[in-house]
């Protein structure tokens, strides 16, 4: 039979502290990556985005296909969602 004494709660009590403060910095870290990788995807998406404005509105409207007007759609979608 095993006895619980107080100075094993107090020690339990201590790992699990510790290990959740473990998690929690670890929780942070992922964050801070996060937010530097979203700031640079929001960036070149900008970018590209005015890039491909500016190059269908620079060309003439007659010479416009329906590929260039679907391949253009297609890629201003999945830029949205990127």
């Amino acid at each position: 039979m095993s006895q619980n004494f107080e100075g094993d709660s107090v020690s339990n009590s201590t790992e699990r502290l510790q290990t959740a403060q473990w998690v929690f910095e670890r929780h942070l870290g992922w964050i801070a990556a996060a937010e530097v990788k979203v700031g640079v995807l929001v960036a070149l998406d900008t970018g590209m985005l005015g890039g491909l404005g500016a190059a269908f509105s620079a060309a003439d409207v007659k010479t416009r296909t329906y590929w260039a007007v679907v391949f253009t759609m297609t890629a201003t979608f999945l830029l949205a969602i990127g």
